[in-house]
């Protein structure tokens, strides 16, 4: 176990030690598979090495946000600081053929640097593309990827609201892959950059976010590069001889064009390892827990040999110096835990392990037909006849729990004891900050792009606002809506609009255009719940009134204090359930992101209450539902396809709901 969201992964020299870096640098024995030795503080990516100034010894290199810091790594196991560090904000590490240069990108300021390992200083930088993601060494150049679509810069003055659009193409720095010359001695030659773009041009409808180069691979002759493409599950084959072009590729979906469509994307390829013979590449599929194995020999015709399972979100691989164990670094595991995972490639039966890589994916069962909650559809969905209009409450208190009988929730408890309440739910996705970064959409977007390109209506109430750069304003500065939030003595200040300033050129995504009431706020723990729920009856009246209810509706209610969350649920369930909508509703409540304190059972424990005419009362689904399983049955009622391949294999909520309707409103306690 190795502590959460592992990024990085190296095997010492002399392949004794695996070391691992996340929110700790942790060392394990690559033998026995246990844990030696944890160091805390944040580690982005690692690399082992003869040390150049003592090769007798060796050297432990991790990058962070703060510094690039140097260990020496004992015979035991053991991590002893250099005393040396480099004042850079490290991310991606590549070391150079000799292993006296360490190369490294710096997102904050869009550069990569040469460090001499020797004298442990920066010996070169260069500019890079926007938010530089992966790096390979290969001879005496330097290939680097840029993931991202959109630079940072601030607005001379803060505005109120963002500007709606598609970020401006720039086919150099976005979505491109980079070549450096190095010179003797390791440090790079700027003057000889050649780059090569790698996607097209953002647009509003259909490829919301970048294609997102992120994990390379060079071939053994030096003459090609392998680029996973992590948001369109590719992996591109790039010719590197003259300027690098892209010239071949292989489709990681986890199927193909068929009778019934294309899956949709989500398996996520993100880091490559190459074998040493130069015959396989091992891929981390962090969307479907596996790796796909892929056959080399051609590069230019790249195909798939099969899937081995992992844990939960691989993410980092490494494979020993004589090429039997491929190591594999799972972000994600039970409570707050990742894994390390060791593969022995000689003893993998590659058919039956593809075959078990598949199953622990795949649905558990088939969805009846049903014109209330249709089953999920590739070729052609067909919406809820029933269900006209979906609403999704995501409130803050992630801490709720039904069987607490909590009473400062009494609408929650209320809500989970009269409809159907979900009490195997798991929360894997934080579904409220989403959004807050160009360069972090998904291909597709999200659910609000599916209803603009499915003609769905829709309106939202704080979602996806949290931009790069948003200012909330000073924590301890009351409001004249929540004065008593801060000390005796403080003044209280209006806050109005969406609650916060906005100090960065980044546009907010071009679907919520026309789309968002300007005066919900969004994320700003001065504003009371109670204030946004007032805020949304009065913008919804009007819409209700004349018939004008949006097919779908989310709503976002930040606030951490449980009290005002329940009273502002309470406000707008009741009003919805008493809206002349009513009979056509159903509305999805839960939290909106995993636990933050501890939970006896695991963070990603949660809760999510159905409520509709239509839902069964008293229900306590026991199914293992999730965040996908939500979605997904947002989109069957909505007539859309599934975003995300976890969306399409999730089990979705349709047991909660019964064509017996009860219209009884409920009424706010």
């Amino acid at each position: 176990m190795l502590g959460a969201n592992v990024d990085g992964l190296a095997i010492s020299p002399d392949g004794r030690y695996a070391i691992a870096g996340g929110p700790a640098l942790t060392v394990v024995d690559a033998r026995a598979m246990r844990v030696v030795t944890v160091r805390d503080g944040s580690v982005a990516d690692v690399a082992a090495v003869r040390d150049p100034s003592d090769p007798a010894r060796t050297l432990v290199v991790a990058s962070s946000g703060a510094s690039l810091q140097f260990f020496a790594l004992g015979d035991d196991g053991s991590l002893t600081p250099d005393g040396a560090s480099v004042g850079l904000h490290g991310d991606a590490l590549a070391l150079s053929p000799d292993g006296r240069t360490a190369y490294v990108t710096d997102p904050q300021i869009g550069v990569v640097q040469s460090v001499d390992l020797a004298a442990r200083r920066v010996s070169s930088s260069a500019p890079v593309g926007f938010s530089p993601d992966g790096l390979a060494v290969a001879g005496s150049r330097l290939y680097v990827t840029n993931g991202g679509v959109i630079g940072r810069a601030t607005l001379a003055d803060p505005v109120r609201s963002p500007q709606f659009g598609v970020v401006p193409p720039d086919a150099a720095r976005a979505s491109s892959m980079m070549a450096f010359g190095t010179l003797p001695g390791g440090g790079l030659d700027a003057g000889s950059l050649q780059t090569a773009p790698m996607d097209q041009a953002p647009d509003e409808l259909t490829n919301i976010g970048g294609a997102k180069p992120t994990g390379i691979a060079v071939s053994k002759d030096g003459r090609f590069a392998f680029v996973c493409m992590t948001n369109v599950d590719r992996i591109a084959v790039v010719a590197l001889a003259g300027v690098p072009r892209v010239v071949a590729g292989l489709s990681l979906r986890l199927f193909q064009s068929s009778a019934i469509g294309s899956a949709p994307y989500g398996t996520r390829p993100s880091a490559i390892v190459r074998s040493a013979d130069g015959n396989r590449l091992y891929v981390a599929m962090a969307g479907i827990n596996a790796i796909a194995v892929l056959d080399a020999s051609k590069p230019v015709s790249l195909h798939r040999l099969g899937l081995i399972p992992t844990g939960w979100a691989p993410g980092a691989l490494a494979l020993s110096a004589d090429g039997r164990y491929l190591y594999v670094a799972n972000a994600k595991g039970n409570a707050t835990v990742a894994t390390l995972q060791r593969v022995d490639l000689r003893r993998v039966p590659l058919q039956a392990a593809t075959l078990s890589a598949l199953r622990y994916n795949r649905s558990v069962s088939y969805g009846k037909a049903s014109t209330l909650v249709p089953p999920m559809r590739l070729d052609g969905p067909v919406r809820s006849v029933v269900i006209r209009h979906v609403v999704l409450i995501l409130e803050g208190n992630a801490g709720f729990d039904p069987a607490a009988a909590d009473p400062s929730t009494p609408n929650l408890n209320a809500l989970a004891r009269t409809f159907g309440y979900a009490a195997n739910y798991a929360t894997d996705r934080d579904l409220s900050d989403e959004g807050a970064d160009p360069n972090a959409y998904p291909r597709a977007g999200y659910l609000f792009n599916a209803l603009q390109r499915a003609g769905r209506s829709y309106r939202d109430y704080g979602g996806l606002l949290e931009l790069v750069g948003y200012d909330r304003g000073a924590a301890s500065h009351p409001t004249d809506d929540d004065p008593g939030y801060a000390g005796p003595g403080d003044v209280a200040a209006p806050t109005s609009g969406l609650g916060g300033l906005y100090r960065a050129r980044i546009p907010a995504l071009a679907a919520l255009a026309s789309h968002l009431d300007l005066d919900y706020p969004g994320w700003n723990p001065r504003i009371r719940d109670e204030r946004r729920a007032r805020e949304f009856v009065r913008d919804i009246g009007p819409l209700a009134t004349n018939d004008a209810m949006p097919d779908y509706t989310y709503i976002w209610l930040p606030g951490r204090n449980a009290a005002q969350g329940d009273a502002a649920i309470g406000t707008i369930v009741a009003y919805l359930s008493h809206a002349p909508q009513w009979a056509s509703t159903a509305i999805f409540i839960a939290p909106d992101g995993p636990r933050t304190t501890g939970d006896p059972v695991g963070r990603y424990r949660s809760y999510a209450i159905v409520v509709s005419p239509f839902a069964r009362r008293g229900y306590a689904g026991r199914a293992h539902l999730s965040a996908a399983g939500l979605q997904k049955t947002e989109e069957e009622l909505l007539g859309l396809p599934p975003l995300r391949i976890d969306d399409l294999l999730a089990t979705d909520m349709a047991d909660f709901f019964t064509a017996k309707a009860d219209p009884s409103p409920f009424e706010n306690l």
